[in-house]
């Protein structure tokens, strides 16, 4: 099943307790209001290497855009892409290279008619694999973790790939009946 692309990320607070009041101090210097990560492991692990004690922080977790404009990084302070600031030629691209990365060569999507089937059920068939192909390298790529996803909350209605889907999944049928090599 595609996810709907909700997302989660978290950013440290500094957490002081005298042991009569608990006061929150904001994020630590070198670490932007606006910027998160996407795990409590990954900020943990930030924290550790700029030189903080994680043990002072209290790390909190904020979904879509609870936090405005946020600018996803990781645990060197690398930003990881946002996935909405790639074309649809592009998601297009990163779908079908999926596929075909998930596949070993493009000779090893090739499907062949079967005797019994007419040219409609075997288009039918291809199509049906060509979009669980595609499918799966949707997932692969939210799994990855190599982009920003965080700005997909908005409209549950639009996926970050709707418009690129379509073409990946023919230029995949493309390969799986040998029109393009």
């Amino acid at each position: 099943m595609l996810s709907s692309c909700s997302y989660k990320y978290f950013q440290p607070d500094r957490y002081i307790d005298d042991g009569t009041n608990i006061e929150y101090a904001g994020t630590p210097e070198g670490l932007y209001s606006f910027q998160a990560f996407r795990s409590e492991e990954e900020c943990i692990e930030w924290l550790e290497n700029n030189g903080y004690e994680p043990g002072d922080f209290i790390i909190h977790e904020y979904a879509d855009d609870d936090i405005d404009e946020v600018s996803i990084i990781d645990a060197d302070g690398n930003v990881i892409p946002k996935i909405d600031d790639f074309s649809d030629d592009e998601i297009e691209d990163m779908l079908t290279d999926e596929v075909l990365f998930s596949a070993g060569s493009i000779d090893n999507l090739k499907v062949e008619r079967q005797d019994n089937e007419t040219e409609d059920q075997y288009m039918d068939r291809v199509y049906g694999l060509a979009l669980d192909e595609v499918n799966d390298a949707v997932v692969a790529i939210e799994e990855s973790g190599d982009y920003d996803f965080s700005s997909c909350g908005g409209n549950p209605d639009i996926e970050w790939y709707d418009e690129a889907r379509d073409e990946a999944v023919r230029h995949v049928i493309r390969w799986m009946t040998g029109a393009e090599e």
